[in-house]
């Protein structure tokens, strides 16, 4: 994920001192600023995948509606217009859909 690039430091960091703590059997002792960055990087970590996450529905999206379009012979538009029964709308949607 290049967005969260960044985030590999801090995280990489905060790994290593836990694993340290635990193997030398002491507490871990965390600094505000270790706490700042893990922040920091769970959310720049957090926004990629969000991002990743549309972008994927988007063209998962876009494919089922060329299959279906293909499979039963009915354009993208009419995709788009037709209302939940699959006939085409005559007027506006009522507000609120």
């Amino acid at each position: 994920m290049p967005g969260a690039a960044n985030a590999k430091r801090a995280l990489s960091a905060a790994h290593n001192a836990r694993n340290k703590a635990e193997y030398d059997g002491d507490d871990l002792d965390p600094t505000q600023g270790m706490v700042d960055n893990l922040i920091s990087a769970v959310v720049s970590v957090k926004e990629e995948v969000e991002f990743n996450f549309k972008k994927f529905i988007a063209k998962e999206a876009s494919k089922v509606s060329s299959v279906v379009a293909q499979n039963t012979g009915i354009d993208q538009k009419s995709l788009r217009d037709a209302t939940p029964t699959g006939k085409p709308r005559t007027k506006p949607p009522p507000l609120g859909h």
